[in-house]
């Protein structure tokens, strides 16, 4: 697992990937907050938790009450954007 400083490197480098990818979406006419935003949580789910994260709405369009899940499914997360 790594450690604290090294998750906030992790974290940081992909913040940065996430806002250029936000960028070109605008762009392009494509971009939806939620959905770029769980990406990005599960990403920094994976990174804090060290354990990989699946996001249920991909297989449900709307999966009712949780967004993420844990690969051991002990940790759920719920996204929510205020607009």
């Amino acid at each position: 697992m790594l450690h604290s400083n090294e998750r906030m490197d992790v974290i940081t480098q992909y913040m940065t990937s996430y806002e250029e990818k936000i960028k070109m979406a605008n762009k392009n006419g494509l971009f939806d907050a939620a959905k770029m935003f769980e990406l990005f949580a599960v990403e920094v789910c994976n990174v804090w938790f060290g354990q990989k994260f699946s996001n249920l709405n991909v297989e449900t369009a709307i999966y009712p009450y949780v967004d993420l899940i844990s690969e051991n499914r002990e940790l759920l997360v719920i996204i929510v954007l205020i607009r």
